[in-house]
């Protein structure tokens, strides 16, 4: 398998990132078209492509402070275990290098698994008030700078510092 690119989604895109995340509603819940239209407009939508064909992608916000808060990440399920999601995470450190990555993710989720290999901490549980408990996760320091040697060059270099891109069965995870 050929490494993904990674580059920031457009329009084009939309369509190909919600038959993605309808694929995966059970982990990451409903995204609406519009959502994932307003993060590509402010430049907080990343793809991840093999060839033409949009295989994952990320939605998250860069706060001012500098931390990166990661609101979704999926890789279609036949793509998943070749890495594209890590590509994916480590896209959102490229440049400039966030403070942090943060992220929540339901116990029961099995991506814990995945954001566990990458470095993040968990260190926290979110109380449920109407939905399933959360693990709170994040990522600073020297992993963060450990990620870079993992991601191929954006196809989009010269995007401007502020679009942040400059990112089965499970078991119940708990930390």
């Amino acid at each position: 398998m050929s490494s993904p690119t990674v580059r920031p989604a457009s329009e084009a895109d939309i369509a190909a990132i919600k038959c993605i995340a309808d694929g995966c509603k059970r982990e990451v819940g409903f995204i609406s078209r519009g959502m994932l239209r307003n993060a590509s407009g402010r430049g907080e939508l990343l793809v991840a492509t093999l060839g033409s064909e949009v295989v994952g992608f990320v939605d998250f916000h860069r706060r001012r402070d500098g931390q990166i808060t990661i609101y979704g990440i999926v890789v279609a399920a036949e793509q998943r275990g070749h890495g594209i999601g890590r590509s994916l995470v480590a896209a959102l450190v490229a440049e400039p290098l966030p403070a942090r990555l943060a992220l929540k993710c339901p116990t029961d989720n099995a991506a814990n698994n995945f954001y566990a290999m990458l470095g993040f901490q968990c260190v926290g549980v979110e109380a449920p008030t109407r939905r399933r408990p959360l693990n709170l996760w994040v990522l600073e320091g020297t992993q963060l700078s450990a990620l870079i040697t993992f991601v191929p060059p954006l196809a989009h270099p010269a995007l401007p510092k502020s679009s942040a891109a400059l990112p089965a069965a499970s078991r119940s995870v708990r930390c």
